[in-house]
């Protein structure tokens, strides 16, 4: 809103109530020539006239004089008989002028005894109307300075705007980095424990196998000689239970180490999934893309997978993808072809 439009005049000028652009045209042919030379000269000599008394003229005047309010008054008669002409024709308007050239001629030639007084009301229309000015330049000013004031907000309003994005973002590249650095030392700690029970199945493995060459070949536990059955099938079972315990150990610590490899490599790539899914997002503004990667990315954390190291661990859901794939395609359909 222009603030130099509301400013509002504590007295209006009489002149402001006639539209005389709006007049001359009325008084006019189609082709701007005026239709009554006389009235086109009351047009100017009236708005010189009215343009410097105010309204409420008389409460400037201790005393009315009668001569000078029929004066101003017939002015504006007048004034409003051309107005309500506007909407007759070309010449219907001709003959309308030729009738108000005897009386605009009559009024501008009448003689008026209250001069002074006409002269001190156009002095206080004046002061008025300076002071206005002054009021809307004074205005206009303070429109000018509000303005800049308001598109240095704005501006500054987008920068905060941009700092807040670019802290919510980061906030949440922190929170994903911290999860990720959950997820590598888990698997971490799993190496670490799956190295120690593969030097446990190494060992108990190298321990089975000397025992079994040993057994075999007559190292270790021989057979006395002369013993009956009953001593031969102790010996045979003692070396079995050995063989047999030794076997369940070696088989227990491989499975452990099998265990905490997979969990190790899971542990990986779901540190390897937070890491890179905020990337992933960043490279498109697409909601219905951004939701397909997000489920990706709780996809590669919470779902089971097949690592090597362990089978059969759930079936992998693709729906996620095909969301993906569908997303992208609204992409490609949604770009107006080239012209």
């Amino acid at each position: 809103m222009n603030i130099a439009n509301i400013v509002v005049k504590e007295n209006f000028m009489i002149a402001d109530k006639y539209d005389f652009d709006n007049l001359k045209v009325i008084s006019s042919t189609n082709d701007g020539v005026p239709l009554q030379d006389s009235v086109d000269t009351f047009l100017d000599w009236a708005h010189a006239l009215l343009r410097c008394i105010p309204n409420d003229w008389p409460k400037y005047l201790n005393t009315m004089p009668n001569d000078l309010k029929a004066f101003i008054d017939g002015t504006e008669e007048l004034l409003e008989e051309i107005k309500q002409i506007e909407q007759l024709s070309e010449g219907s308007r001709g003959g309308a002028m030729a009738r108000f050239a005897p009386d605009v001629q009559s009024h501008m030639s009448r003689n008026l005894n209250s001069v002074k007084e006409l002269v001190f009301i156009q002095m206080v229309g004046a002061d008025i109307i300076s002071n206005s000015d002054k009021m809307v330049e004074k205005a206009q000013k303070m429109e000018a300075s509000l303005t800049k004031i308001l598109s240095k907000s704005n501006e500054e309003l987008k920068k905060i705007t941009k700092m807040v994005n670019a802290s919510q973002e980061a906030t949440a590249k922190v929170a994903a980095s911290g999860r990720a650095r959950v997820f590598h030392t888990e698997a971490a700690r799993y190496q670490c424990v799956a190295r120690v029970w593969l030097g446990l199945t190494v060992i108990l493995g190298l321990v089975l196998v000397m025992l079994a060459f040993g057994f075999a070949l007559g190292w270790f536990i021989q057979l006395p000689l002369g013993a009956d059955s009953s001593q031969i099938a102790s010996y045979l079972f003692s070396k079995v239970l050995i063989l047999v315990t030794l076997g369940a150990a070696v088989t227990f610590t491989a499975k452990q180490h099998t265990a905490n490899r997979h969990n190790e490599v899971q542990n990986f790539h779901r540190s390897s999934a937070l890491r890179t899914y905020r990337a992933l997002l960043a490279a498109s503004h697409d909601e219905a893309v951004q939701d397909a990667i997000l489920q990706q990315a709780a996809q590669a954390i919470f779902s089971p997978s097949e690592t090597g190291y362990s089978k059969g661990s759930g079936s992998y859901d693709n729906s996620p993808m095909v969301q993906l794939i569908q997303g992208l395609g609204k992409d490609h359909s949604s770009t107006p072809p080239a012209s």
